[in-house]
């Protein structure tokens, strides 16, 4: 319902995680991303926090990069890919539920494409998100559920 309420709502952060089926708890609030924010939405108990598209993104027309339209009971709505939630919980983990749940939600990704994560967050262009993605890739790789999309890319 929350990606339906305005025209450019794509389900992210910890939203796209529970879309995904990787989201470690199940959160009331929804983080969507929208090009203008508006004052949140509190609607039977469930929050609608709206955030605004990164300001680098969004100067550089980059607003639907990393993400998919998906069909939903016969709606489309705009979903952000996994590369892309890691991405953005990492740049904002109050949106991400917190450090712990970013991280348990994660370990359970079996997959990633390394090339569209570090596209996307050399697109984003913060410093800061780029480190706390090298530091969580090789957190997640030491238990050894991504370090194969690692060695098949460095073999290319």
């Amino acid at each position: 319902m929350a990606s339906r309420l305005v025209d450019d709502a794509v389900l992210a952060y910890h939203a796209a995680l529970q879309y995904h089926g990787h989201a470690h708890s199940v959160w009331s609030t929804y983080p969507i991303l929208v090009l203008n924010k508006t004052p949140d939405l509190t609607f039977q108990g469930y929050k609608v926090r709206w955030a605004a598209v990164p300001a680098s993104l969004a100067r550089k027309k980059l607003l639907d990069l990393e993400v998919k339209t998906h069909d939903r009971e016969g709606l489309p709505i705009k979903v952000t890919t996994l590369e892309r939630t890691l991405v953005d919980c990492l740049d904002r983990p109050e949106l991400g539920g917190d450090w712990e749940e970013i991280y348990n939600s994660f370990s359970g990704v079996t997959y990633l494409n390394f090339t569209h994560l570090v596209d996307y967050v050399t697109k984003l262009g913060k410093a800061v998100s780029a480190a706390r993605v090298g530091y969580f890739w090789n957190r997640i790789g030491r238990n050894g559920k991504w370090k194969r999309s690692i060695s098949r890319l460095s073999k290319n």
